[in-house]
């Protein structure tokens, strides 16, 4: 598996509430201590799960800070772009629209739906509305 944390930033750990998948975004739960993975253009997303799928209950390192590697959701992305969660995709982002939307990195990289791209993380300050 290739390097997800590009310039080796410290993850903070954290327990999962729910499955999640690596390179995908999490906010924090409700419950201390925890994060669920990001489902909606507004949530204020604190970074990408690494390593691999989680299971609820288990431990889950969350880069916060620096370069990362992003599942790319609806829309893809072009490079310089300013990416959100997209809503129903379990963390992965897409182009940043709307006037609720976060903007939770910059695609330093291109790619299709699916792919998995470098990314600049601006969590856990994403801008709010993104685009103004």
């Amino acid at each position: 598996m290739a390097k997800a944390n590009l310039i080796g930033t410290s993850c903070a750990p954290f327990t999962c509430n729910g499955v999640i998948t690596a390179n995908h975004f999490v906010k924090v739960h409700t419950t201390a201590g925890q994060v669920i993975k990001s489902d909606a253009i507004a949530d204020l997303s604190i970074g990408v799960a690494q390593g691999t799928t989680a299971a609820p209950g288990t431990q889950l390192a969350v880069q916060m800070y620096g370069v990362a590697k992003a599942v790319l959701g609806t829309g893809g992305a072009t490079v310089g772009q300013e990416l959100m969660v997209i809503a129903g995709e379990s963390g992965a982002v897409g182009p940043a629209s709307g006037p609720t939307a976060v903007t939770v990195c910059v695609a330093l990289e291109a790619g299709a739906s699916g792919s998995t791209v470098a990314v600049l993380l601006k969590t856990p300050c994403g801008k709010r509305p993104a685009n103004t």
